[in-house]
């Protein structure tokens, strides 16, 4: 389901999402409302795993920095 927005950046699938979001409010585009709905989950599947994937880097770089102090002192 995400991996048609595997490639993608996370600042392009923010916008993505939004954009979505705005024509699911609007009537006009009601004809592909369900479309919309089933990607944006996807989006937010994909936006999610990158937060994700973002903190278990700050964590491990984390790590590696106190391991790195604690062996200068």
């Amino acid at each position: 389901m995400s991996s048609r927005f595997g490639n993608c950046s996370y600042e392009y699938l923010v916008e993505l999402k939004e954009d979505y979001e705005q024509k699911l409010r609007m009537p006009a585009w009601h004809f592909v409302h369900d479309i919309l709905k089933d990607d944006l989950h996807a989006i937010e599947y994909r936006l999610h795993l990158l937060r994700e994937q973002e903190l278990c880097m700050k964590f491990q770089e984390e790590r590696i920095s106190q391991s790195i102090l604690q062996s200068l002192n």
